[in-house]
């Protein structure tokens, strides 16, 4: 069967499976700030494979059905199982497993691994279960809160804290789960990996590289509690909220940008030397 006979049935038949799942994964990214990237991750998958589209178009001539319908049929076994125990995350990560599967069907084993990397991104692209946001998000606001308190201690801003809250002698901030850092961690996770993969670093300097996101989500949003603290400190309440708070939550992702591509670089680098 021709291409352009072939290639709506895959669409329909996950159109069907995930008619009522994927409008609530994007209600979820609009709605949840910690999880807007999800907007990007497709779409960036998509243009990753649409850049390998004249090779795609030879492989699709080389097609072996079993392999892609076995993955098929375990994203179809984790949907059904996510749908019976209410399991979102369970749901929403068999579509990158269908996808999958369906991707070999019509592009064959070539084709699939010609795109293992834009498939596999997907996963960026679901909220982690929440039992697993707060096991992060708890340790990260600690982290972040003892740093805001010993950095406006070195410079003299008088401040006692008890766990996540810090009191400075005209308020008192809190450092919630919104400013614990996983929001960007989050994106810095997906960026790391995206950079790894564009340098190509590799497994052992893509892997550092991803698992650096960590100390650079938690060494910038400590610089902003410090920030706002000294604000705060200064100007009164009004400092830690409002324009400032938004303005600076885009600022530390964007340092946090900054840092990872500086240490890919440099990871890059360190490759080339040893490879001499």
């Amino acid at each position: 069967m021709h291409d352009k006979f072939l290639l709506p049935f895959p669409l329909l038949f996950a159109a069907t499976l995930y008619w009522t799942v994927v409008p609530r994964l994007v209600r979820d990214w609009w709605v949840d700030p910690n999880f807007s990237h999800g907007f990007l991750v497709p779409l960036f998958s998509a243009w990753l494979i649409w850049e390998r589209r004249a090779e795609l178009r030879a492989f699709a001539s080389k097609r072996t059905l079993v392999p892609g319908i076995l993955l098929v049929l375990v994203g179809v076994a984790m949907l059904v199982l996510g749908k019976a125990g209410g399991e979102y995350f369970t749901m929403r990560s068999s579509i990158v497993f269908v996808t999958g599967g369906l991707f070999w069907i019509v592009f064959g084993g070539d084709g699939f691994r010609l795109c293992l990397f834009p498939l596999a991104f997907l996963f960026f692209m679901v909220p982690i279960p929440y039992i697993l946001y707060d096991a992060i998000s708890f340790p990260l606001k600690m982290i972040a809160s003892w740093f805001g308190e010993h950095s406006l201690t070195l410079v003299g801003v008088p401040v006692f804290r008890e766990g996540n809250i810090m009191f400075l002698p005209n308020l008192q901030l809190e450092v919630a789960d919104a400013c614990s850092g996983i929001r960007s961690l989050m994106s810095l996770l997906a960026l790391a990996t995206a950079a790894a993969y564009f340098m190509t670093l590799g497994v052992a300097r893509g892997g550092a590289l991803f698992l650096s996101a960590i100390p650079v989500s938690i060494v910038t949003n400590s610089m902003r509690i410090f920030v706002t603290g000294i604000l705060s400190y200064k100007f009164g309440q009004k400092a830690a909220e409002g324009f400032f708070h938004d303005f600076s939550g885009w600022l530390i992702f964007v340092s946090g940008a900054g840092l990872l591509l500086v240490l890919a670089l440099i990871l890059k680098k360190i490759g080339k030397v040893v490879s001499r």
